[in-house]
């Protein structure tokens, strides 16, 4: 004790004046912020080439970086996103009524692609691919809307500007949906897409807001936790089957929606 006071090793290494590389390291991290500290624990995770660690490290502080500007992400004023004026120009009649339903559930049909997408087969493909989202969540009936899936995660993996729409579409989807058995597809369809192929830099963000603050209690960290591992794996080879989908959802935590719904374990 010096003073009455209790010295911790660190405080009587210096005291002592007891020399050694290690010191200067620990006086260097002594009242660093939690962020500041995170950073060099990921660089020094990198400069060791311990992936695995400078991963965590990452998504740490992306974690971090989410509580203090969340409120930059909210779906509604994504930049990526086409303007409801913009979207709703290519109509002749119902321009009033696409513009409003641009960002929100709808069992219509888009009238063209959410996002901004330079490639015109792509922009057409996006319009098949929401379609193919009607069937799969109920909102439009098809005879096997699990075969739907394929269709839908290999247009993903077949393009990135296709993966951002895709990833605004289910999103819309999920915002004021009025029927509970087509928001649990929509949710089953967004931890599909994150085990295939991830939302891209420009959407990242957004997605994980989006699941924050609406994806279903028992599932968030799940679907939390493959947003962020999606951005660090290639894109999926190929697209499942509609018999693998029970499996992929079961490894992932997640309730298959069209098993018994297990006490509301989707309700929000």
């Amino acid at each position: 004790q010096a003073g009455g006071l209790t010295l911790n090793p660190f405080s009587k290494a210096k005291r002592l004046e007891y020399d050694h590389p290690a010191l200067k390291e620990i006086e260097s991290l002594v009242g660093l912020s939690e962020e500041a500290l995170l950073k060099r624990q990921y660089q020094r995770a990198q400069a060791t080439n311990q992936t695995n660690r400078a991963m965590e490290k990452e998504i740490e502080l992306k974690e971090l970086y989410l509580d203090a500007h969340g409120g930059m992400f909210n779906f509604q004023q994504c930049s990526v996103l086409r303007t409801p004026d913009e979207y709703a120009s290519v109509c002749w009649i119902g321009k009033e009524a696409a513009a409003a339903n641009m960002r929100v559930w709808s069992d219509k049909p888009i009238v063209q692609s959410l996002t901004e997408i330079d490639d015109p087969k792509v922009a057409k493909a996006a319009v098949r691919t929401f379609k193919s989202m009607l069937g799969f969540a109920g909102d439009k009936r098809f005879a096997y809307p699990d075969t739907l899936v394929t269709d839908i995660i290999g247009d993903g993996i077949g393009d990135e500007d296709l993966r951002v729409d895709i990833f605004a579409m289910i999103m819309k989807q999920l915002t004021q949906n009025p029927n509970q058995k087509s928001a649990d597809r929509y949710w089953a369809l967004l931890m599909i897409c994150l085990l295939h192929f991830p939302p891209g830099p420009a959407l990242e963000n957004y997605v994980h807001i989006f699941i924050r603050k609406h994806a279903p209690g028992p599932y968030k960290e799940e679907l939390t936790r493959q947003c962020h591992k999606a951005a660090y794996v290639n894109v999926a080879a190929s697209p499942p089957t509609a018999e693998m989908i029970p499996e992929l959802l079961s490894s992932a935590g997640i309730v298959d929606p069209r098993a018994a719904r297990l006490s509301g374990a989707f309700n929000r």
